[in-house]
């Protein structure tokens, strides 16, 4: 039963990565930008900087069972976010001060080092999060997130907590 679960989450860790390559560099042709005809060969400059559509965290938990993630967040750089939960949407905007401690809590995790899969012990219905932020997503379960996960993991929850 455990290795479902494990097979879970890595179900669940592809979702998520799933549409974060397409817009990376070698990833495919540029669109051209409108109204400017590109030559075989030149280089095409993107029309959206790659960093306004990117999000700066990306979290998803799946609580156990079989109903699939029951919360998830995405927070762009600017502040505007959406929270689902229970099939309900919310979108908003994180005050200054809460993207700013959101910001400094993911930078001062060592977010980067942290292992992209971590499995305490998978438990079957178990709680699974999936967390990405600065091109790195890692995988974790409610029975041993690592010590640097969970400033991140009390973070995140705290801002579905308010606003979702």
């Amino acid at each position: 039963m455990e290795w479902m679960r494990g097979a879970g989450c890595v179900a669940l860790l592809a979702v998520l990565l799933a549409g974060c390559g397409a817009d990376r560099p070698g990833a495919g042709p540029a669109p051209a930008s409108p109204g400017s005809p590109a030559s075989p060969g030149s280089p095409v400059p993107p029309v959206t900087p790659r960093a306004a559509v990117e999000p700066l965290v990306h979290y998803a938990r799946d609580d156990g069972g079989d109903a699939g993630p029951h919360a998830t967040l995405v927070v762009r750089p600017d502040g505007g976010f959406e929270i689902v939960r229970g099939g309900n949407a919310v979108r908003g905007t994180l005050p200054p001060a809460e993207l700013a401690e959101l910001r400094d809590v993911l930078a001062g995790s060592g977010f980067a080092d942290i292992p992209s899969v971590n499995a305490g012990g998978f438990v079957g219905d178990g709680a699974t999060y999936a967390v990405t932020y600065g091109g790195h997503s890692v995988l974790a379960d409610a029975t041993g997130p690592p010590e640097a996960l969970r400033p991140v993991l009390r973070a995140i929850d705290a801002v579905i907590a308010r606003h979702g």
